[in-house]
């Protein structure tokens, strides 16, 4: 195991280094993840010998592992930073970019992580306990050092140096995003059914995942100890056991002729199965002193309860203990056998039970147990607990991305990107032939643990940028221009880290690096599709957003547009529109433009005006719209082109509901609309109403100037 970590661990530290140099250009990026690692991996070692956890096949990966993964957070919060530098702001100014736009990411991030690596430290064997408990631990070392020593850093060496990246790079990089998102926008509904496709012919492959309970196949052919047993198991009849126990409850029940050849009949059943099997039992001892008796090496058992009783004067206990106890009320038939595979071994023992439930004397009861029997029963609830694992670790994303955006359907949503690299995982590993072990059972779990990160980094990014941007298009455009980097970096970062344990020696940790890195590509496939794709079919609300807003406490009074609607309601309308800001004399919209936003003024006057055509003369003025006042919404409802002019009086600031967030309104809050358009018809007509009321004034322009709407 040391000679293994001596090879990878440099090995892993390497290529960590080519992809930090290849990707971020700065000597103290490429150091920082190293430092944190190292601190992180001291310290957990420092806890492995305190709590007197041993370094074994499983637990030798952990360092490698916390370089590994440990440098995904440290990659996004310097790639955050360095960005900042790169859009002019100075060091303490990027700093606090850094922590503002990253800070809960990070800790998100983290907890979804923790937690993959602590469920495989809910597992019922011991060596994964003890693997999940290390692990996790040492995850937490990392982000506590991460968190204290990258700002630290950054804000006494973090200077600007080139990076070989051009504004021409900066520039092609924001027209490949956008001519992407374009691309996988218009060609949406191919990439849904070649991506199904893909997850369905994945799935007719997961039945035929085989499981091995087989510890001896860890070391590879290969192997000088495996080579060894083999030659083992072909002189003998094998090196792994399971016994077959048969019991009355009744003393010196099997010193009775009949019982003794119910024994026999099973011993019999059983090597008559295969003949690699050899059983042996308490009856081969009472054979073989009735052949030596009667001078006959095919004289078999006693035949009769007389005969049996002078044979056990010359047979002591102690030489048949191993087979029978002291009163001869149970008696065991021990079975080696040279089975490799989990699958022909259960097979075995199922026939075996369903003779024994058949044949066997009904005043007998019998159980199958021993070394080989209690392996499966390991392997079974190992798999078991990693499967729970995997839907304890989607469990939890579901319910952290549901409660940040305040609604179950969008963590739903999120889940898609996570659950299609487990089902071409599990896939592959049925076509492959992979088995499920103890090394490839821990894949699943701890590689969505960690797939789920860019996920989340993807989803609180896009809710940001929708913040301060027109539309969902660009908001989505940004997104992937503002992600592509960090997510590619520690998505091949992690995939060359993971592709260094397919240098082991043992099988199981070999197959487990070669599946992590399968999980997290295919994730990264998957971040960039189904994600934008999931993504951009709602508007996302995160709960930060919602508690910050002061903004409710003066539009819920006022607006009509809110009346007789819940909070909760209110709260996830009004956080789902974009908020503009506009200059006094900016105008909102002009006559003939598109109607495709209606307004609410959140601060601030606007002055509707219908305009003459007349340089000289002055535009009739149609209205004007204060705090909590609707505008805009009679072209967007009539589908026509606006009317009039739209400018603002003062500095104003306007909520805008586009067509495409009412119709996602529509369609996934219908309750929330029906009570939108009811608010909406209200306002129009009381509009209507106060209009006419000026129009058949005999004054110039349209309006009173006392007249409030």
């Amino acid at each position: 195991i040391m000679d293994e970590q001596a090879t990878l661990m440099p090995l892993a530290v390497g290529a960590l280094l080519i992809e930090l140099f290849l990707l971020l250009r700065q000597m103290l990026d490429i150091l920082t993840p190293l430092v944190t690692a190292a601190v992180s991996i001291l310290w957990t070692f420092g806890l492995m010998g305190w709590l007197g956890i041993p370094i074994n096949v499983v637990t030798s990966t952990i360092p490698i592992l916390l370089i590994v993964v440990g440098s995904t957070e440290d990659i996004h919060l310097l790639a955050e930073f360095r960005h900042a530098q790169r859009c002019g702001d100075a060091k303490p100014a990027a700093l606090r970019h850094m922590a503002r736009r990253m800070g809960r990411t990070v800790l998100l991030t983290f907890v979804t992580t923790y937690a993959g690596f602590l469920s495989v430290g809910l597992s019922g064997i011991e060596v994964l306990r003890q693997f999940g408990l290390v692990a996790s631990t040492g995850l937490l070392f990392n982000f506590i050092v991460t968190i204290i020593f990258i700002p630290a850093a950054l804000s006494l060496t973090g200077h600007w140096q080139l990076d070989g990246r051009s504004r021409l790079f900066e520039e092609r990089m924001a027209k490949w995003a956008e001519r992407y998102w374009r691309f996988i926008d218009r060609h949406r509904r191919r990439a849904f059914v070649l991506l199904t496709a893909c997850a369905v012919l994945a799935a007719f492959g997961i039945p035929r995942i085989q499981i091995n309970h087989n510890p001896t196949d860890s070391l590879g052919e290969t192997s000088p100890v495996a080579q060894q047993i083999a030659r083992l198991n072909e002189q003998f009849a094998g090196l792994e056991s399971f016994s077959v126990v048969i019991e009355s409850g009744i003393q010196d029940t099997f010193l009775h002729a009949r019982y003794l050849h119910e024994l026999v009949k099973v011993q019999n059943f059983i090597q008559a199965m295969d003949a690699s099997l050899s059983a042996t039992s308490f009856a081969d001892y009472l054979a073989l002193l009735n052949g030596a008796f009667l001078e006959s090496e095919n004289a078999g058992v006693p035949r009769s309860n007389d005969e049996i009783a002078e044979l056990m004067i010359f047979l002591d206990h102690d030489r048949v203990s191993g087979y029978a106890n002291e009163d001869y009320s149970q008696v065991r038939i021990q079975v080696r056998h040279n089975i490799a595979t989990t699958d022909a071994l259960r097979k075995t023992l199922g026939k075996i039970r369903a003779f024994i439930d058949e044949n066997l004397d009904p005043g007998l009861s019998a159980r199958i147990t021993g070394d080989s029997t209690l392996a499966l029963s390991a392997t079974d609830s190992m798999i078991a607990g990693q499967l729970q694992s995997v839907l304890m670790i989607l469990t939890l994303f579901v319910l952290i991305v549901s409660f940040l955006f305040t609604d179950l359907r969008v963590g739903l949503l999120a889940a898609l990107p996570n659950i299609f690299p487990i089902i071409i995982l599990f896939g592959v590993m049925g076509y492959a032939g992979i088995p499920l072990n103890i090394g490839t059972t821990m894949a699943a779990a701890i590689a969505m643990g960690i797939a789920v990160d860019d996920t989340l980094h993807f989803m609180l990014r896009y809710n940001q940028e929708l913040r301060t941007s027109k539309s969902q298009a660009l908001a989505m455009q940004k997104t992937i221009y503002e992600e592509a980097l960090p997510v590619v970096s520690t998505s091949v970062a992690l995939t060359v880290g993971f592709l260094v344990f397919a240098q082991s020696d043992f099988t199981p940790v070999a197959q487990f690096g070669l599946l992590s890195a399968l999980v997290i590509s295919t994730a990264l496939v998957a971040d960039f599709v189904i994600t934008p794709l999931a993504m951009s079919l709602l508007r996302l609300v995160t709960l930060w957003d919602l508690l910050s807003s002061r903004l409710r406490h003066q539009i819920i009074p006022r607006s009509p547009l809110f009346r007789g609607m819940r909070p909760w309601q209110i709260r996830k309308f009004v956080l789902s529109s974009t908020l503009l800001e506009f200059n006094a004399g900016d105008y909102v919209y002009r006559k003939d433009d598109d109607s495709n936003a209606l307004y609410l003024v959140m601060k601030g006057v606007v002055e509707i005006t219908l305009p003459r055509g007349e340089p000289e003369s002055r535009d009739p003025i149609v209205d004007q719209f204060g705090s909590g006042q609707i505008f805009g919404d009679v072209a967007l409802l009539a589908n026509e082109a606006r009317k009039t002019n739209a400018v603002a009086l003062t500095n104003t600031t306007l909520m805008v509901l586009s067509r495409e967030a009412i119709a996602n309104v529509t369609f996934f809050h219908p309750f929330i609309a029906s009570r939108l358009f009811l608010n909406l018809a209200r306002d129009v007509s009381k509009r209507w109403v106060t209009f006419i009321g000026r129009v058949r004034t005999p004054r110039g322009d349209l309006r009173e100037e006392d007249d409030k709407p």
